[in-house]
């Protein structure tokens, strides 16, 4: 009996009439919708199709086949809403709540999943009743304001407010975060937001400055005194002269420096924009089939296929036409697996050296692979063509095997690592990454770094998982402080290392704060939409990876180029400033206001919070300044200064000009 999908597939070829906009359509590849119209007259043994020179179209047995097909399709969805609405009819729920905004909210989402289920709702500020009524069986769920431990219950974060505080134009809280404060493995840091300011000061500074926008110099004088009097250290003298050093780098823009890069901001909304790199999905399919993966094995919830050399050589145009007078151009060859495509890659990465030379570009590419399929030949190209390998492991081997399975349910974590590690020592000096996932399974993730360390891997990248809510790998709330100090664990052990002579770095804690990217690109962020595209095995283009398969967020493709400007322009509107959240948050210049795909899968918007994101992300910064000032510190002890402060001197963008 033929697949409801595949007859879903008969259905939309009657409606588009060709291959090709059917494969649109359902954002297929167009070979496999042609083998299902196959396979369909296999399983009829009729033939449903005439077939020419200019492609295919139904004969009278394929309308009536698409006539019976609407029926069976309509059918069947029917009876899938009556059963469902035949479960929630036979259901009720009483729900109760601390507070009103959850309560609304839950509601909303039973009546959305089930709108005949009845729900009648109780609001109670009293936590101990609400348990009383859940243990009664007189309501089916409660809502508390905090966690509760008790066995015979489930307990799951549900959601966060936030409160906005709002204050008069020109107050003195306007300036809430301008300064940032972290007290850390023995430093007191005090970073200003707008300058990028880093300052190390010692217990009665950080005081003094956390004081110094309200209060009077005899105020500030007298409170210190009243704390540090009894040190001989702290003289009335000295507390009024570092008072005075701490005006002075007010004055020198150094601390409470004003935000003036919002205008900046919306004129680089106006600009035109040049494409200066690509994510290039060579393989949408893969030959492990990792359980958290959030490209459904590398099918992006589509068909698995592999891109042509005729679709990438156009790829390779597209971005070359569309680069402007940028030199430097990024490709990364990305999937599912590239690897399992790379006969292309290799003939790909031919055919732009030789457009190098015609148009005066420089091709830089990165190749993420799992391992599989590593040999001796991939070695040698990827040390002689890829500027960057981002290899993926997990770290222990129980760790790593509990997700990163082939097929047949075996680990991988055998099969990789001697090759890894045999590609990283013929790789010498040139870039790569041992990339790493954790989940809720791993939040003590340190732990699979350091062994990726101890295994002799020095470029590491640990990332939170991409999943959706109610994943059992998903990082729940309760995880969040246990991430939290795991970040400054890794912080000081990489410090700790650093001092023995077997360092490492981790990708999240690199930041110059001596020549930082400049302010546009502090604001603009990774440039996806605009100056960053993933290109699909068939040539449609998306913002990045993670939109790929999203018909909202296609694009256009590479021979037409950006047909949906909305969407470009969308995404120029998506940095630090379009989101109301950040503007007071003293990370902003440091995140650009975030991952723009995190966004939108958590809130919907791709200028949206991702909350959760949000705290990671800052933890991380406070860990990586953290570092960069413990090696100003250590470089200061031999004589050697270094200004700490996140700048630029680059004014590319500000004069129009294309950055290299």
């Amino acid at each position: 009996m033929p697949d409801i999908n595949h007859l879903r597939q008969l259905v939309a070829f009657a409606d588009k009439g060709t291959l090709s906009g059917t494969a649109r359509e359902l954002h297929m590849s167009q070979p496999a919708v042609s083998r299902t119209m196959q396979r369909l007259e296999t399983e009829f043994k009729v033939d449903l199709f005439d077939r020419s020179n200019n492609g295919i179209a139904l004969n009278d047995n394929g309308h009536l086949a698409v006539t019976l097909a609407r029926h069976v399709i309509e059918q069947y969805d029917s009876m899938l809403a009556s059963v469902r609405q035949f479960d929630a009819r036979h259901r009720s729920i009483v729900i109760a709540a601390c507070a009103p905004v959850p309560m609304l909210v839950i509601r909303r989402m039973i009546e959305r999943l089930y709108p005949s289920v009845s729900v009648r709702q109780i609001l109670d500020g009293d936590d101990a009743l609400l348990m009383r009524m859940l243990v009664s069986g007189d309501c089916q769920l409660i809502v508390l304001n905090h966690p509760i431990s008790d066995k015979g219950l489930t307990c799951v974060p549900f959601m966060r407010e936030s409160l906005t505080l709002a204050v008069p134009k020109g107050h003195i809280l306007e300036r809430f975060e301008a300064l940032h404060f972290s007290d850390f493995n023995g430093y007191n840091i005090v970073l200003d937001t707008c300058s990028g300011s880093v300052h190390v000061v010692d217990d009665v500074a950080y005081d003094i400055i956390a004081m110094y926008p309200e209060h009077t110099a005899d105020e500030i004088v007298s409170a210190m005194m009243a704390k540090y009097g009894d040190r001989e250290d702290v003289t009335e003298e000295d507390l009024r002269q570092c008072i005075d050093d701490v005006t002075n780098l007010k004055e020198a823009g150094k601390l409470w420096t004003p935000d003036t890069y919002e205008n900046m901001a919306f004129d680089f909304k106006n600009r035109n924009t040049v494409v200066k790199a690509l994510c290039l999905h060579v393989a949408h399919t893969c030959n492990l089939n990792c359980s958290y993966c959030f490209a459904s094995q590398g099918r992006y919830q589509g068909d698995r296929a592999l891109m042509s050399f005729e679709v990438g050589k156009r790829a390779m145009d597209f971005l070359i036409e569309n680069s402007g007078t940028r030199r430097n151009l990024e490709v990364d060859f990305f999937g599912g697996e590239p690897l399992m495509n790379f006969d292309m890659v290799k003939k790909l990465v031919a055919y732009c050296r030789e457009q190098e030379k015609i148009h005066n570009k420089n091709f830089r590419f990165t190749m993420t692979t799992n391992g599989m399929l590593i040999d001796d030949d991939v070695i040698d190209f990827c040390n002689k063509e890829c500027h960057n390998v981002v290899l993926s492991l997990d770290g222990r081997k129980e760790v790593n095997d509990r997700f990163r399975k082939d097929y047949a349910g075996h680990g991988s974590y055998d099969t990789i690592v001697p090759k890894f590690q045999e590609f990283v020592k013929k790789r010498g000096d040139k870039n790569y990454y041992m990339r790493g996932t954790y989940t809720h399974y791993n939040t003590d993730f340190t732990n699979d770094i350091f062994h990726m360390a101890d295994l002799g891997f020095t470029e590491l990248s640990m990332e939170p998982v991409v999943s959706k809510p109610g994943d059992p790998s998903a990082l729940t709330e309760e995880d969040l402080p246990i991430l939290k100090e795991q970040y400054e664990i890794l912080a000081k052990e990489m410090i700790k290392r650093n001092r023995e002579g077997r360092g490492f770095t981790f990708y999240h804690y690199m930041i110059d704060l001596t020549g930082g990217p400049c302010i546009y690109k502090r604001i603009s962020g990774c440039g996806s939409g605009t100056e960053y595209m993933a290109v699909t095995p068939w040539g449609d283009l998306y913002p990045c990876h993670q939109f790929v398969g999203d018909p909202k967020y296609l694009m256009g493709d590479i021979w037409k180029g950006v047909t949906n400007t909305a969407v470009r322009d969308e995404f120029k509107h998506c940095n630090a400033y379009a989101r109301k959240e950040c503007q007071n948050c003293w990370a902003k210049l440091y995140c650009s206001g975030g991952c723009a795909a995190n966004s939108y899968h958590a809130t919907g918007n791709i200028t949206g919070v991702y909350e959760y994101g949000c705290e990671l992300f800052k933890k991380r910064m406070e860990c990586a300044i953290m570092i960069k000032v413990a090696e100003n510190q250590e470089l200061a002890a031999k004589g050697i200064e270094v200004p700490i402060e996140l700048g630029s001197t680059c004014n590319a963008c500000a004069d129009g000009e294309a950055c290299e």
